[in-house]
């Protein structure tokens, strides 16, 4: 079942990415900036335009665009990001290569940056790699995160790809960085532990033990009218 269950999950999560291809994520737009302009697509075509210096004759084809769902943040707290669907692939894998050579742009003195739309359950294990990549940053180590949530690193003796953070991080920490090393699960419970399952307690019928069901059939005999001569 648990083999099952991992093989029907990782075909969802594909499905949900082939069906968010043509999307991408604007990050770090303050909430309500949109709200002096007549269409969130104007707006986000405007924002494009100014921050990654396309040209005006460029039809973008986006064909809608909203705020990811959920409610307004605090003040405090980061903005909502940006889900914008493209008609055409094509169009939207420019502007996100673009977006990627520039490093994202300044707008309004913050910084916005352009990611793909990934689905929760990759952006999740691509989260997983965050402390490595900080710990490869500091260090000056050239890296780059691979789909759906794998990690290709450029080491002295050449480059390697990591399947998982954990084993990144194991790999690292016998190269000599400081990284904590992430446990994984071994056993099959452990491993059903960490699945999105909820335990139920069986529900025990409450049994009465005054009356049974030949108690009852006799009352009805007792009670019941008998036959009607005419």
């Amino acid at each position: 079942m648990l083999k099952l269950y991992t093989k029907l999950e990782e075909k969802l999560t594909d499905l949900e990415s082939r069906t968010r291809r043509e999307n991408i994520r604007i990050y770090g737009v303050s909430e309500g900036a949109e709200k002096d302009s007549t269409h969130m697509v104007s707006f986000v075509e405007k924002l494009l335009r100014e921050g990654l210096g396309l040209p005006e004759d460029l039809d973008l084809q986006i064909e809608r665009t909203h705020r990811s769902l959920g409610p307004l943040p605090p003040a405090s707290a980061p903005p909502r990001s940006i889900v914008v669907k493209f008609l055409s692939f094509k169009t939207k894998e420019s502007v996100l290569r673009k977006s990627w050579r520039t490093k994202g742009f300044k707008w309004n003195d913050k910084q916005v940056n352009i990611d793909q739309d990934y689905p929760p359950a990759i952006v999740g294990k691509r989260r997983e790699y965050t402390e490595i990549r900080k710990v490869l940053k500091e260090n000056e180590v050239q890296f780059q995160t691979l789909f759906p949530a794998r990690l290709r690193v450029k080491h002295n003796d050449g480059s390697k790809i990591y399947d998982t953070a954990a084993e990144a991080a194991e790999d690292l920490v016998k190269r000599g960085y400081r990284v904590k090393l992430l446990s994984t699960p071994t056993s099959l419970m452990e491993q059903m532990q960490q699945l999105t399952w909820t335990r139920v307690e069986r529900r025990v019928r409450r049994q009465t033990h005054d009356t049974n069901y030949k108690e009852k059939l006799r009352a009805f005999r007792r009670t019941s009218p008998g036959p009607i001569n005419e």
